[in-house]
């Protein structure tokens, strides 16, 4: 037994004194003088050209033996440009060399990196530098040179058991869009646990995308598979705050953006689950992907309120993104619809329907500079359809319809009776001569400083990149406007058509006017042609048909001299009449000579 316990005791020595001399030797041993070596079978594993400043080695009791690497430099693929594929200032591991030697199982215990940068480039066929980052060897045919047939050469089990990295960045260039789209992931945090060739790991992501701090995060599981050259990813939950994205990059990482209608402020929370979902050669195969948008807000530059309480519910089935249970206010109206987007990366074919509740004008268009003001409550029914999101593809895209309705409408700071008489530019100082001759009960129409306009009936269409509404019906007390009207997305109108002023009202200014009586219809109205146009937000250009009028006016004049010429010619009682009982346009008792006659001017006047 004494000597069992001296042998014992011996041996123990022998070990602690063998394990002195390792790490000694380690501690001792410069791995350096092998560098370019190490270079060597290091490019030819990763199939890229790697290089490196030092390597410090250490040794452990607890770690085993350690390695920390300074200013590590992998190249790109040489088929994907000569720019560095990976570059990392440090990086430390462990490995667990008993391991291997009696499990046959390779264990790093520990991996940190830092500051590490990583380029990420895909083709337009698909393929991704990363792909080609390692040939593994055919072990087939080395197996006729080492070894028998029966024996093939295993891999040994390879895990990490723990891999952090912090402060780096990840540079994604797409060059499937022209021009290429470079998307910049910064201030990239990462943390994976118990990494395997062959099972599914654990992976936390945080960073900053688009934006000048953290402000996504990802937790998922992955799974890598060598032979497919695939990443399957699942339980995959990402959430991100919209408010700290710089809207100012969007187009210049996205350049199919470029011009699109873009938001100048953005709020709101998302959360997007993927079930599952596989990486590789061919983009992300099967993607399917719930969302859900809360407390969201946008504001854009040509809408006065922001967009707020957005809420929606957003699926992702492969390249479609369906928009269901949209939800918003503007002020104290809302706007519920839903969409789909087809193709989103590429044609970006959508389709989108909505319903407008109470929306009021004011807080829909600026009025900051304009002279005059809308006003009005407006409701609705929209449905659109079009491809692509820039001004551009809207104008040449865009088709579907609205109807529109618009309550308590009213414009300010104008009163529009008064401005289509003014324009009668044929009889001088007209609005002026009508008040003067009017009833109060009357005149109030033509002193009144706004015009209150009666509910709005709009049934609205795309047409050529317009918003058009081809039978427009705006009517008030004092007018009625029937015609069509019509508005670009650059915010230039226009309405066209008939303007009328009702039977009691048009007597009355007759009355005061008589010159007037020639503009009635067969309904006793005074019928004007009249154009609208303008800018959104800007001054209303009323413009009648001068010529119209003047030939109405001169053509009537003329009926009127013929008809007391004969009348004296003929010694008749009407030679007598005077001006204010000549035949009226709109009589249904003229004799066949005067029709005769009137059909005459107007063949001569037209």
């Amino acid at each position: 037994m004494k000597i069992l316990k001296i042998l014992f005791i011996s041996f123990v020595i022998l070990i602690l004194v063998l394990v002195l001399v390792v790490i000694i030797f380690v501690k001792t041993f410069d791995v350096n003088r092998f560098k370019p070596q190490i270079k060597s079978l290091a490019s030819k594993a990763l199939n890229r050209q790697v290089d490196f400043d030092r390597i410090n080695p250490n040794i452990s009791l607890r770690q085993g033996i350690s390695l920390k690497i300074h200013n590590l430099v992998i190249a790109d693929d040489p088929v994907f440009g000569r720019g560095e594929f990976v570059a990392i200032k440090d990086i430390s591991l462990a490995v667990d060399v008993l391991g291997y030697i009696f499990q046959r199982k390779v264990n790093v215990a520990n991996v940190l990196i830092n500051s590490a940068r990583v380029r990420l480039i895909r083709q337009k066929d698909g393929t991704l530098n990363v792909q080609s980052l390692t040939k593994f060897p055919d072990l087939r045919e080395r197996s006729h040179e080492s070894m028998p047939a029966a024996a093939p050469l295993a891999i040994p089990a390879f895990l990490i058991s723990s891999l952090k990295g912090s402060n780096s960045s990840v540079e994604f260039i797409d060059q499937s869009f022209q021009p290429p789209l470079r998307l910049e992931i910064s201030d990239l945090d990462f943390s994976m646990n118990k990494i395997s060739l062959n099972e599914p790991f654990v992976f936390v992501i945080e960073a900053a995308v688009l934006s000048a701090k953290k402000n996504i995060k990802i937790a998922g599981k992955a799974q890598l598979n060598l032979k497919t050259k695939e990443v399957r990813i699942c339980e995959l939950r990402l959430k991100t705050e919209l408010s700290c994205i710089l809207l100012e990059r969007i187009p210049v990482v996205f350049p199919m953006t470029k011009g699109a209608l873009l938001p100048v402020n953005l709020k709101g929370k998302v959360q997007v689950v993927v079930n599952e979902m596989t990486v590789g050669a061919k983009g992300v195969l099967p993607l399917m992907a719930d969302g859900l948008l809360t407390h969201g807000e946008l504001q854009f530059k040509e809408i006065v309120s922001p967009i707020k309480d957005i809420e929606m519910n957003i699926k992702i089935r492969e390249n479609k993104i369906l928009l269901e249970e949209i939800s918003a206010a503007i002020g104290e109206g809302r706007i519920n619809g839903s969409g789909l987007i087809e193709d989103y990366l590429a044609r970006q074919d959508f389709s989108v329907s909505a319903d407008i509740e109470n929306i009021k004008i004011e807080e829909f268009i600026a009025h900051d500079k304009s002279v005059v003001k809308a006003e009005g409550v407006v409701s609705g029914k929209m449905r659109f359809k079009g491809q692509g999101f820039s001004l551009q593809s809207l104008r040449s895209t865009l088709s579907g319809g609205a109807d529109i309705v618009v309550k308590k409408a009213k414009l300010e700071n104008i009163n529009v009776l008064r401005r289509v008489l003014d324009k009668i530019s044929v009889i001088p100082g007209l609005a002026q001569k009508i008040e003067a001759n009017l009833s109060e009960r009357f005149k109030q129409k033509l002193t009144q400083k706004d015009t209150l306009l009666s509910d709005i009936k709009l049934p609205i269409t795309v047409e050529d990149g317009r918003l058009v509404a081809k039978d427009a019906l705006l009517g008030a007390d004092e007018f009625l406007f029937k015609g069509q009207g019509q508005v670009g997305f650059d915010g230039i109108y226009g309405l066209e058509g008939s303007f009328l002023i009702p039977p009691e009202l048009s007597a009355s200014i007759v009355s005061a006017v008589p010159e007037l009586q020639y503009l009635l219809n067969d309904e006793n109205q005074i019928y004007i042609p009249l154009k609208i146009s303008g800018r959104v937000a800007e001054q209303l250009k009323f413009n009648v048909d001068a010529e119209y009028i003047a030939q109405r006016l001169l053509l009537n004049q003329a009926k009127q001299q013929i008809f007391k010429a004969l009348d004296k010619a003929l010694g008749t009682k009407e030679a007598e009449t005077t001006e204010q009982n000549a035949p009226q346009e709109g009589s249904k008792n003229k004799s066949a000579t005067q029709e005769a006659i009137g059909s005459i001017l107007s063949d001569i006047f037209r």
